[in-house]
């Protein structure tokens, strides 16, 4: 009998600190130039999950 987990990435995960909609909102000011050295602070996430989010390599359950 094979054993199912449940997805655990991005707006399914349990700990997660972001909401979709700050994703959006993230992606949006990476493509307008700003990067997560500068403004990762703001959202409460560090500057390398913030460059990941806008580059689209994180939160990728998530369209848009």
């Amino acid at each position: 009998m094979a054993i199912v987990f449940e997805r655990t990435d991005g707006i399914h995960s349990k700990a997660k600190k972001l909401m979709p909609l700050q994703v959006i909102v993230i992606r949006a000011e990476y493509d307008s130039g700003k990067r997560g050295t500068d403004h990762s602070w703001r959202k409460g996430v560090s500057p390398a999950q913030y460059n990941k989010i806008g580059r689209r390599e994180a939160w990728k359950s998530l369209e848009g």
